[in-house]
């Protein structure tokens, strides 16, 4: 009797061995199902991926250029609202837009506009991997996007393309640009101040809330602008005045 409990208990004991190296082989294979699908998900043709980045950028320029707006809100990452397109509506009717097509060339991507002849070309280096440029026909940077993986999907970084706008604009060469473009501004609303009143402006502040926000500066010196009484703004000290081909 005592012999054949014994050898009960022993069977039992095995038994349950047997059972806990089953679910822990279970376990075990569970696990390693599980980091396979992960790292399947995880793993992605560095090919496909760079042409889903370059498509994205192909698209945003083609509903930018026919003011798609919620085109573009599906194409942005914009939690800051940089772009303003939360708040942006569809433009008017008879609004004008540009009818823009693209299409592969090899690794890059070429993009025409329907009234224009030139050829625009998209690319992207491995080297950069959130940066996406557009060059012309002869090969100069038109444009500079910066994207960015948002659920596995490319979408346009408006918060690296605001930063690079405000390091753009500390630069000499940027502030100098702004200078000019306040100029611009300026010389603008004196026309359209003039078309209201027959009459120039004597300064800069009459213009403003009208016709311009506020009085801006230039952002080297600080200081303001002066008219000259003409309808046009004495030249910067530093940066001098706008060339006419800006205008």
């Amino acid at each position: 009797m005592r012999g054949t409990t014994e050898l009960a208990i022993r069977r039992e004991n095995a038994a349950a061995r047997t059972l806990r190296v089953v679910i822990l082989g279970l376990l075990i294979a569970t696990a390693l199902a599980a980091v396979g699908c992960s790292a399947s998900k995880q793993s992605v043709d560095p090919i496909v991926d760079r042409k889903a980045k370059m498509e994205t950028a192909a698209k945003f320029y083609v509903a930018d250029a026919a003011r798609n707006i919620e085109g573009l809100k599906a194409l942005v990452y914009d939690p800051t609202n940089y772009m303003g397109l939360a708040t942006a509506t569809p433009p008017a009717a008879g609004t004008p837009t540009a009818s823009v097509t693209w299409s592969w060339q090899g690794a890059d991507i070429v993009m025409r506009e329907k009234s224009d002849p030139a050829t625009y070309t998209i690319s992207s280096t491995e080297a950069s991997p959130s940066v996406v440029t557009l060059k012309d026909a002869n090969g100069q940077l038109l444009d500079t996007l910066f994207v960015k993986k948002i659920d596995n999907e490319w979408r346009i970084d408006a918060q690296a393309i605001e930063k690079a706008v405000e390091a753009q604009a500390k630069t000499p060469e940027g502030q100098k640009q702004t200078c000019w473009k306040n100029q611009e501004d300026i010389e603008s609303a004196i026309a359209a101040y003039d078309a209201d009143h027959s009459k120039l402006p004597k300064k800069v502040a009459d213009l403003v809330p009208k016709y311009l926000p506020a009085v801006p500066t230039c952002p080297t010196t600080g200081s303001g602008y002066t008219l000259d009484g003409t309808g046009l703004v004495l030249p910067c000290k530093v940066h001098g005045h706008y060339p006419e081909s800006e205008q």
